[in-house]
């Protein structure tokens, strides 16, 4: 059972519930911040970071909402010295830090994002495709790019680190750098070699958006917006 969270005393028993309230928040329309119970909300939220006190720094000046480049938006606070930094509002629910595994696994996500990129862009340079799960022809906006059953990209980055011996460490990533969404690996020929065996054995498909949210698959599946 998932430990229950409390903000500001009230407490959410349904994660889920403090995610929505936290995705409203979000996607409010003003950029800044401004009304002190949300300001308030995001500070004690921020307190829960595995790495609020770097976040923090000297201290926070306002709160912001601005959109990250992938669709999507991001909170981001301006600390008095006039430096700022984006944060998860997950991972501060969530309230501890990634295990190195799931650092790796983010790590080569993006090791691999430009050239699951290519490979979507390269599905509809004749126009529209179609799902290979409901067969309905599908816009490149509608579409997501998943790792077909059973080489998962989990199963494919396992069998990898098998194969090359990887031994996780902290050592092997960069983190905590302002504006740093995902982790990044400190040594780039471990990038080139995962990107090779990614190139070598992924079998990537197209699937409509809907009915990719709605697989029941293992794990979560990478995609591409």
């Amino acid at each position: 059972m998932r430990e229950e969270v409390s903000i500001l005393g009230v407490a959410y028993p349904r994660q889920e519930d403090l995610k929505n309230k936290c995705r409203l928040l979000l996607y409010a329309n003003d950029e800044v911040v401004r009304d002190p119970s949300d300001v308030a909300f995001l500070s004690s939220l921020l307190e829960r970071h595995p790495n609020a006190k770097v976040k923090i720094g000297v201290g926070i000046s306002q709160f912001r909402r601005v959109w990250t480049g992938k669709g999507t938006k991001a909170f981001v606070l301006d600390r008095l010295d006039g430096t700022s930094d984006n944060f998860s509002f997950y991972k501060c629910i969530k309230g501890k830090p990634m295990s190195l595994q799931q650092s790796l696994e983010r790590a080569l996500r993006t090791v691999v994002k430009q050239d699951i990129k290519l490979w979507k862009d390269e599905q509809f340079t004749q126009g529209n495709n179609r799902c290979s799960v409901s067969g309905v022809e599908i816009s490149r906006g509608d579409a997501d790019v998943d790792h077909e059953y059973p080489l998962t990209f989990q199963k494919i980055v396992s069998d990898w680190q098998r194969q090359a011996n990887i031994q996780l460490s902290d050592t092997m990533f960069i983190t905590g750098l302002d504006h740093q969404f995902e982790p990044k690996l400190a040594d780039s020929t471990i990038e080139d070699s995962f990107r090779g065996y990614h190139r070598d054995v992924a079998v990537l498909r197209l699937l409509s958006r809907p009915v990719h949210r709605g697989l029941k698959k293992p794990r979560k599946e990478h995609h591409v917006h």
